[in-house]
């Protein structure tokens, strides 16, 4: 239970961190339960999703009521990861020059219009989704976190202790470790099934081939991956996500 409290703790701003002290290694195998977090700032998006509407009668209003929702509970977390990623991947010439970039705390260009990007796009797809069962969108997010999971099952750590951020390794999941990350995301598929219908599912390809994507870009420019791949990766695959089920969304 400390991986699962090491997880809460560091993608979210909520007070688990009072619970107890932990030991690093259990920082270092916190993505096992990174979906698993997805279940809890998922329900909050989906909360805050149905509450704005209930409120204001408007799912433009309740779009962005959820995002302020999720944005509270995780402190922007992997939007600044997402900042840092494009800041590095866009500005960097070389390895050492990107992975430089990305620990920088300061937001430049490319960071800035990645953000504005992302958030217009977030909003206009969570307020396009009318009349959509929010458990669907609760769904999204540890299904999203899961296939974001394949860069550390795939790609190596592209620094070393000392210059990681959160001062932690993670290590990849592997057999029952694995098996334990994916639960979510089952739970996901099996949400999504029965509340939307079977073609929902083809909503999978876009994330799939995302991170396929990715997974090339961050081998071929950092050799590896980092934190903010991860928290890049993420908020991309849920975009997608979104976008995939937008264009099916006339034939559930």
């Amino acid at each position: 239970m400390n991986d699962l409290l090491a997880a809460l703790i560091l993608y979210t701003r909520l007070p688990f961190g009072r619970i107890k002290k932990l030991p690093m290694e259990s920082f270092s195998r916190a993505t096992d339960y990174w979906s698993w977090t997805g279940i809890l700032t998922g329900a909050f998006l989906a909360s805050g999703y149905w509450c704005g509407y209930k409120l204001s009668g408007s799912f433009s209003f309740a779009a962005l009521f959820a995002i302020i929702v999720r944005i509270l509970v995780t402190g922007a977390f992997h939007e600044d990861g997402l900042a840092d990623f494009f800041d590095g991947m866009g500005g960097g010439y070389n390895r050492e020059r990107i992975l430089e970039i990305m620990k920088d705390s300061h937001t430049g260009t490319y960071g800035v219009i990645a953000l504005i990007i992302y958030f217009l796009s977030f909003y206009l797809s969570l307020s396009s989704l009318a009349g959509i069962f929010p458990v669907v969108i609760w769904a999204l997010d540890p299904l999203s976190k899961t296939f974001a999971l394949s860069q550390i099952k795939l790609l190596p750590y592209a620094r070393n202790v000392e210059n990681a951020k959160v001062k932690a390794v993670y290590t990849p999941p592997s057999g029952f470790r694995f098996f334990i990350a994916l639960i979510p995301a089952l739970l996901s598929c099996g949400v999504l099934v029965n509340f939307a219908g079977a073609k929902i599912l083809l909503a999978l390809i876009l994330p799939l081939l995302l991170m396929i994507g990715l997974i090339i870009l961050m081998k071929k420019k950092i050799n590896g991956y980092t934190g903010d791949c991860c928290g890049a990766s993420f908020l991309m695959c849920e975009l997608s996500l979104y976008w995939g089920i937008l264009l099916i969304y006339p034939v559930l």
